[in-house]
């Protein structure tokens, strides 16, 4: 009799926590607007709060079944947040938190801006009473607090900083990079950036069904542009499927993929 407790109670504890195995016992919201928490693993299901960004919860459970909603994949994850108890949607958590990502970015590219003499000189040589001169301080000394997030699906992060062209220095915007969270050393590393810097976008999404992120990389300026489709792999790589032009001033020039919805058919179906 005690050797059958004995068994059954093993077979409990494998069960239990066997199922468990390959989920965190916390995550972090990865959505910048914050998620909801809901009382029932529904998107109708009642409202109890919204978790802010980035806010640590402890996971309870997770539902089998993966998802498609709110253009993410994911699983129905039931977690304990404050006082609360509740279901948020998997897709718009991860395992990371982003300050060391924030730093490490800054850090790198701190370090070459520094190289460039493009950059340094042109901050040398600007009028002090010129804005840009500002500008490119931030290039040469930047901060954390320069980068933002723009998005986050799975351990793949889209990041907004501020760039420049690195052959002509013409001036300073904005730009988008693609980082993404190693878990084997639990770093983060750059996995797309803006090979000249500013009007260089990143959008990362889903495009085709084998539930793997892909992006589209778009750069260029004066209403012509040229988007770079790449297709993610399970092994985490990414491969160009194809380079198209666009013309806002001319859009009978333009690729007809150009065209959101035709973009969405035609890799839907391929």
């Amino acid at each position: 009799m005690k050797k059958v407790l004995i068994i059954t109670t093993l077979f409990f504890l494998l069960v239990t926590f066997g199922c468990k195995k390959n989920i965190p016992d916390k995550m972090y919201v990865s959505s910048t607007k914050g998620v909801i928490l809901r009382a029932e693993p529904d998107s109708n299901s009642n409202k109890i709060t919204l978790v802010p960004f980035m806010t640590e919860v402890q996971i309870i459970e997770q539902k089998k079944e993966q998802i498609f909603l709110a253009e993410r994949y994911g699983k129905w994850t039931k977690v304990k947040f404050d006082n609360n108890e509740g279901w948020l949607f998997g897709g718009f958590l991860c395992e990371f938190k982003i300050d060391k990502l924030l730093e490490t970015a800054s850090k790198f590219h701190t370090e070459q801006f520094n190289k460039n003499d493009c950059v340094i000189n042109s901050f040398k040589t600007r009028n002090d009473s010129n804005s840009e001169v500002f500008n490119f301080s931030k290039l040469i000394s930047m901060k954390p607090s320069d980068v933002t997030i723009d998005t986050i699906i799975n351990n793949y992060i889209v990041i907004r900083l501020p760039l420049t062209a690195y052959d002509t220095c013409e001036d300073v915007s904005e730009g988008n990079e693609l980082w993404y969270y190693d878990n084997n050393d639990k770093t983060f590393k750059i996995k797309k950036e803006a090979p000249e810097g500013r009007s260089h976008w990143v959008d990362l999404r889903y495009l085709n069904n084998d539930n793997i992120p892909d992006f589209i990389f778009t750069g260029g300026c004066c209403g012509g542009w040229i988007k770079e489709i790449y297709l993610g792999d399970k092994n985490g790589d990414f491969k160009l499927s194809k380079t198209i032009s666009c013309d806002s001033e001319s859009p009978s020039d333009s690729d007809e993929l150009c065209d959101e919805k035709k973009l969405k058919e035609y890799y839907s179906k391929n």
